[in-house]
C-alpha cells in the first residue's frame, strides 16, 4: 500500500485522483503525524519525488531508520545522501517512468532492499552530530586563521 503524510496544496487533487482511479484500497493520503519515525519503521520503501531539495533531511532519517531511499537527483540533496545503488536509488530528475520502475524493482526485490536498508542505516552516521561537527569547527577555525 502507498501511504502519503502530510498537507499540501495537491492534497485535494490527490483525494479526487485516488478516487477516480478507484485506489482508495491501495493509496492512503495521512494527515501529517508527530512521530514520523514511527511510520518510517513500519515502511518498505521512502519515496522522494521533488524537484528541488536543500539538503533532504527526510532522507536522512528514513534512511536511520533503515529505509532505503528512492529520489529524484534533483539540484542539492538526494546525490549527497544517497549512494546510488548501495543504500537506495537515484532517479534522473523529473523522470517518472524511471521513478515507477526503480520503486517497482525494490518492490520485487526483498533481498535488495533490505540489504540496501542495513547499508542506508550504516551510511547515515555520517550525517550524525558527532561526525559533522569536527568538520564545521575545522571550518570555522580555517576562516578565523586565515582573516587574520
Amino acid at each position: 500500500k502507498l501511504h502519503i503524510y502530510g498537507e499540501g496544496d495537491l492534497k485535494e487533487k490527490f483525494t479526487k485522483l485516488i478516487d477516480e482511479l478507484q485506489l482508495n484500497n491501495n493509496c492512503l493520503l495521512h494527515h501529517t503525524v508527530s512521530n514520523i519515525a514511527e511510520k518510517y519503521c513500519m515502511s518498505s520503501i521512502f519515496v522522494l519525488s521533488s524537484r528541488y531539495e536543500g539538503f533532504g533531511l527526510v532522507l536522512a532519517e528514513a534512511m536511520s531508520c533503515g529505509i532505503p531511499c528512492v529520489s529524484f537527483d534533483c539540484p542539492h540533496g538526494p546525490s549527497d545522501i544517497i549512494k546510488d545503488h548501495e543504500d537506495g536509488l537515484l532517479v534522473e530528475k523529473e523522470n517518472i517512468k524511471e521513478l515507477a520502475d526503480k520503486i517497482c524493482y525494490l518492490i520485487e526485490n526483498e533481498n535488495v532492499r533490505i540489504k540496501m536498508g542495513h547499508k542506508a542505516r550504516e551510511n547515515v552516521k555520517r550525517f550524525l552530530p558527532e561526525n559533522v561537527m569536527p568538520q564545521w569547527k575545522n571550518l570555522f577555525e580555517s576562516l578565523t586563521y586565515s582573516s587574520k
